[in-house]
Formats: structure tokens, sequence, C-alpha cells
């Protein structure tokens, strides 16, 4: 399989056992021969004779990664019998391709509310439901004109993979600042005395301490903001060690079920990992339910009371902000801001 073979003397019955053996840890764990086959590993130091005691395996995964794994000869140290192996592995991870995010900060919240109150002009008016198909219409109605609304007036923003929540605009500006006076300083790095040097020692103090006071300022902020929930957020980045971010991601899945006809085994895409864990936690509804089309029940214990405005308002306002709850693609934000479907909204409730 991969001595040379000229070695053929080696090929006795139990050495034939002892590689059967490495064979079938090789097919069971799945693994393949990275090192190309006839290429001698070891020179002996009486006869000269080239055999090959080493080798190199990987998982069938990895093989691609490898972008060269050969013996060069010439590397082989002085009073030494084997050849150096040369692995080279690519082991640069994938570049991630954020999409553009709604940016609810810098929306002019005035022109959607009015944009949004002509729009549900042109819907049908609320009115009392009486079946489930006037529900989903409704319902369908109402997320069309409020995604579309959220679409258009919501300015979008690319986040960029070393974005940090504390910086501003007026960072940016100051940091474009003193790299302007750092081109000038290095242009007179001759003349020591010049006072453009103290003006870039000074515009860089200033610059890190601006620095220190935004992170504050955003620290704490996000204190004050903390809820009855955000309290254990608080608690997990303070004990937590800040250079391990294995906890911030789910680890890979594997489907319990072995399905052939999908893509969730041992998968890392976040997509397939939210399908698993949904067909996981949430199966599907029997075939037949077994509840009694004739059942007599009892009666109500208490009057039901129609749901109010206010409290349509109130569980709104409990929600937590930039949360998109499905199906609905926008933010809780834009309902915390949006107050002219309300009436859509407690139609839809008081079914």
């Amino acid at each position: 399989m991969w001595e040379l073979m000229s070695n053929t003397h080696l090929f006795t019955a139990e050495n034939l056992n002892s590689v059967g053996m490495l064979i079938n840890l090789l097919a069971l764990y799945n693994m393949v021969q990275v090192l190309p086959a006839g290429i001698a590993m070891l020179e002996a130091s009486n006869t000269k004779n080239l055999t090959r005691p080493d080798n190199v395996f990987c998982l069938e995964t990895l093989q691609s990664a490898f972008i060269q794994c050969e013996v060069k000869f010439h590397l082989r140290p002085v009073n030494t019998d084997h050849y150096p192996i040369i692995s080279s592995i690519d082991l640069n991870p994938d570049r991630m391709n954020p999409p553009p995010q709604l940016n609810y900060h810098d929306t002019d919240w005035d022109l959607l509310n009015t944009s949004l109150a002509n729009c549900l002009d042109m819907i049908n008016q609320p009115k009392e439901l009486t079946n489930q198909d006037q529900f989903h219409t409704t319902f369908k109605a109402l997320t069309r004109v409020i995604s579309e609304m959220v679409e258009e007036q919501v300015p979008k923003v690319k986040p960029s993979l070393y974005l940090k929540r504390w910086w501003s605009k007026d960072l940016d500006q100051e940091r474009r600042h003193v790299h302007k006076i750092s081109r000038k300083a290095r242009a007179k790095t001759v003349q020591r005395n010049h006072p453009i040097h103290e003006e870039y020692r000074v515009a860089c103090n200033q610059f890190s301490e601006n620095i220190k006071k935004a992170k504050d300022s955003h620290w704490n902020e996000w204190l004050e903001s903390l809820t009855e929930t955000g309290i254990w957020n608080f608690h997990r980045y303070t004990t937590s060690n800040p250079a391990d971010q294995i906890h911030m991601r789910i680890k890979t899945l594997q489907d319990p079920q072995n399905r052939p006809d999908t893509n969730l085994n041992g998968t890392q895409d976040n997509i397939c990992k939210s399908q698993l864990l949904y067909d996981t936690f949430f199966q599907p509804p029997p075939k037949n339910d077994f509840i009694d089309p004739n059942y007599e029940y009892s009666p109500p214990v208490c009057k039901f009371w129609p749901i109010t405005n206010q409290q349509i308002q109130r569980v709104i306002d409990q929600l937590a902000h930039h949360k998109a709850p499905a199906p609905m693609e926008s933010a809780t934000l834009s309902l915390l801001k949006v107050c002219l479907c309300s009436s859509h909204i407690l139609d839809l409730s008081s079914k």
C-alpha cells in the first residue's frame, strides 16, 4: 500500500497481519494516506537500504486542506537515517461576509410614521375577525406593510468585522485628523524641533483619552439599561474569560436521526443548526389528535374581557430592543416607535 516494491521481503505473514489491523483502523475512522506511496523515508546506515517506516494519515475531510506533504531528502540532518517530511496545511478560516443590517439609530421616525399611516389607509380597515382566513389575511397585510416601510425608510449599514460598539463618528473624524498630523510629522522627521511633533503628541494623547471615555460611557449606559434578564448577561461578561469566545456560538450539531436526505449531519451552518433545533424541539403534530368533536366543555370560570390597546402597548414595551420575533422580520424597536398600527394589532389579538 505504501512500501517500496523493492522491499517485498518485508511482506511476511506477521507483518501483513499487523498492517491489516492498521488498515482496518484507517477505514473505521475514515482516514486517508496523504503522503504519496513509493517514497522512501529511511536509509539504513549499514546496508543503505531504503524503507518506509513513517507515514502521514489524516481524516478524509481534511485532505483538501493539505497544500503539500512531501519528503525533503536534501534537508536530512547529519548522523540521521530518517528523511524529514514537510507538511503544509491551509488553516485560514473562511472570511465572513455579513449582509447589511438595518440602522434604527439613524432612522427618521416621523417620516416612517407618516409613510406607514398612508400605507395603512390603503389596506382594509380593522374589523372584527370571524374566521381563521380573515386573521391570516389581516396578519399578512399588516406584516407586509411594516416590513416594506422599514425596508424603505430605515437606512442600512454594512457591519465591519472589526466594529466596536463604543465607536462613534466623532472618533472616526478624530482618527482621520490624527493620521493627517502623523503624515505631516513624518515629513518633518529630520527637524526634531519642529512644532508639528508636539502637536502630533498632544493629538495622540487626546485621541487615546477620548477612546477611554467612549468605552466607559458605553459601558455605563449599558449597565443603566440592564433589566431583570439582562443581569445574567452582565454576570457572564464579568466572570468569563475575555479570550474565550467558544461559548458565544453553538457547537457542531449531529442529527440524531441521521437522515440521508438532509445536510444536518455535523453541520457548521447557522441556518442548518436552527433547522435542526427546530425539528428536535418542535415535533410535527400527530395525524390524529384524538379529540372528540362532540365533547362538551365545562362553562368558563370567568367572563372574557377584550384586549385593550394599553395592554398591547405594555407588552410591546417589555420586549427587548432590536429583537426580531418570527415571522416578522422587522425588529422590536420598530414596534416601539410605531404606534399607528395599534388598532390593527388589537384586531389580531382579539381573535
